[in-house]
């Protein structure tokens, strides 16, 4: 890409994939694709990254992977310092759901394992933190 750069005078910006905030978000990010999915943690082929590297990363780790092109990283901060926007937050983010009369919010909470859980007779170490 620099060499594609020099020959064309196009200038050269660097980016990140970015799928969550922080690294250590890797897990729920994994957990939420196994919710959009439909699939288990457990599952061998279940849509997984190889790396928890998906966040956004700070200057300086950019520049442990592009440090020889710091004028690529550079110019990725003026770009994004001619961007204006503004996220308000989310009075309410999840939704409302109406519970029937015979039910209550509680329901689910005062469940034991094996009786109706969800999680009965399912392998409790498929939630296991991983090590990456």
């Amino acid at each position: 890409m620099n060499r594609l750069s020099q020959e064309t005078g196009l200038a050269l910006v660097v980016t990140n994939d970015s799928h969550y905030l922080r690294r250590d978000d890797a897990r729920a990010h994994e957990i939420l694709l196994c919710i959009q999915t439909g699939k288990m943690m457990n599952d061998p082929n279940r849509m997984r990254w190889n790396t928890p590297d998906f966040y956004l990363k700070t200057r300086d780790e950019m520049m442990e992977l592009f440090g020889e092109l710091e004028d690529a990283v550079d110019r990725t901060w003026e770009i994004a310092q001619r961007c204006n926007v503004t996220l308000e937050q989310i009075k309410e983010p999840f939704p409302k759901f109406d519970v029937p009369e015979q039910h209550t919010t509680t329901l689910i909470s005062n469940m034991s394992p094996g009786r109706g859980s969800r999680s009965a007779g399912r392998d409790s170490k498929r939630c296991a933190p991983r090590a990456y």
